[in-house]
């Protein structure tokens, strides 16, 4: 076999590595995109669903406000089984990535300043299991205050 085919089935095999990587890459962007999307959506409904409950008048009637209350705690579960989800579906893809791109794992100039600089895992755990709790607890408070009444 001459030399020159093993050096183009080598220019092959790393540009598909490539074209793997980039699209692996623009996964993991797409689907922390989606991650942050969604806690937007979940918070807005979250925030109309309260102020629906603390402007409706006590002439609505105990239903209504027992209704939107069993409805915003339906929708916290729903987004916060949603967020684990898609959080644990980004780390696993991030990973990925730091095992096959070994800049990702050591930062881009050899070290990993620019990593600890940026690190932001706190702050996902906060927003996939922090917020849809604390929701929770909101709708459970108010439930309970007004069941028990």
């Amino acid at each position: 076999m001459p030399n020159g085919s093993s050096s183009t089935s080598d220019a092959d095999t790393s540009g598909s590595r490539d074209e793997r990587w980039n699209r692996m890459l623009q996964l993991a962007i797409h689907e922390d995109l989606i991650f942050y999307n969604r806690l937007n959506f979940f918070a807005v409904i979250e925030t109309v669903l309260l102020a629906a409950v603390a402007s409706s008048s006590a002439a609505a009637g105990r239903l209504l406000h027992v209704l939107l209350l069993v409805m915003g705690l339906l929708v916290t579960i729903m987004w916060s089984v949603a967020q684990i989800r898609s959080r644990r579906y980004v780390r696993v893809l991030v990973r990925r990535l730091k095992t096959e791109l070994p800049e990702l794992k050591d930062g881009f100039n050899g070290t990993d300043l620019e990593l600890r600089q940026i690190r932001v895992e706190g702050a996902s755990e906060i927003m996939t299991y922090g917020l849809p709790t604390m929701f929770a607890l909101a709708w459970l408070v108010l439930l309970g205050d007004l069941l028990y009444k």
